[in-house]
């Protein structure tokens, strides 16, 4: 048996007094006390009360998921024409207290899903839009770039990408945040995918999607600084995965030798300039020419596996 979902549109209606939300234009809700997230970069997402959703035509899913801004989510599917249109609904039941006011309410927002699984892989893993819901949307270059187009008239795209995603997750690495200034102004994002390249001469490498906001920016300005984060700099790695126009807010940085922010309390930095720059599929390969590099004043890395943050211990 397969579940497929091509391309279904959920619309979300929204009024001066009420929200409505139709997926393939069957009405799941109609609310007059919407809770809605406004962020930079992202659609609007709506919170609305369950008692103000059809539920009768939802099947709460198995899947959790965490979320590190806004808490553990819960998923539904939607049973509509006699097709289930797996987890295209979620919830907080027990959110962050930043966003209380979205506890056990339905999120929907206007968008397509395009999605096939199998029920196994419904169990085992989010699909797509929701991993875009909590990290595609992101410049998180953790797994395929955000906004990564898929094949649409090739049904194993999907299960590819995530068997990709699958095998490479057990490669355990660091995290670096790569940085550079934008009319005057801190440009930054989270990178896993960075390496040493050439010691004659000193080459490094780091690679952005060709989706990502941030990257023509450093490529304008010609020069970047790569930070490498700190055991106990989740946090700012998150931050700096987000698309928020603000999100420097509030972290301590200085000007490296090229003027690009060196973050305080880091493993070490890598300032550099832009030496060359490759298509790579859904990304850019992009080789810098290091300029400077010192030891920072900590000692343990922050590190990324199968989806989630670590340290390191030594054996």
């Amino acid at each position: 048996m397969r579940i497929r979902n091509p391309l279904h549109k959920v619309e979300c209606r929204e009024t001066a007094d009420h929200v409505v939300v139709e997926v393939n234009g069957v009405v799941l809700a109609d609310s007059r006390r919407p809770v809605i997230l406004r962020e930079s970069g992202l659609p609007d997402r709506y919170y609305l009360p369950l008692e103000d959703v059809r539920v009768e035509l939802l099947e709460r899913s198995v899947r959790t998921s965490q979320c590190p801004y806004k808490g553990t989510a819960t998923y539904w599917s939607a049973r509509v024409a006699d097709e289930l249109l797996a987890d295209v609904v979620w919830a907080y039941e027990d959110p962050i207290p930043e966003v209380e006011e979205i506890r056990g309410r339905l999120c929907f927002y206007d968008g397509r899903v395009d999605l096939t699984v199998t029920p196994a892989r419904q169990v085992s893993w989010p699909p797509e839009h929701v991993v875009g819901q909590f990290l595609g949307d992101l410049d998180f270059h953790y797994r395929l770039g955000e906004d990564t187009p898929l094949p649409a008239d090739d049904p194993d795209a999907l299960p590819k990408a995530r068997h990709f995603r699958d095998v490479l997750g057990r490669f355990a690495t660091g995290v670096t945040v790569v940085t550079s200034l934008s009319d005057g102004r801190p440009v930054g994002m989270t990178c896993q995918s960075f390496a040493s390249v050439s010691l004659s001469p000193p080459l490094v490498l780091f690679c952005p999607a060709k989706t990502s906001r941030a990257w023509p920016l450093m490529q304008k300005a010609g020069f970047f600084c790569v930070n490498l984060l700190a055991e106990g700099q989740s946090e700012l790695s998150t931050r700096m995965a987000t698309k928020a126009d603000e999100k420097f807010d509030g972290v301590r940085w200085s000007p490296s030798k090229s003027g690009a922010p060196l973050i305080e309390g880091v493993l070490g930095h890598v300032d550099c300039t832009i030496h060359a720059v490759h298509e790579a599929g859904d990304h850019y390969a992009v080789i810098g020419r290091v300029q400077e590099l010192e030891l920072g004043d900590q000692d343990a890395p922050l590190l990324f596996y199968q989806g989630g943050y670590g340290g390191f211990t030594s054996g």
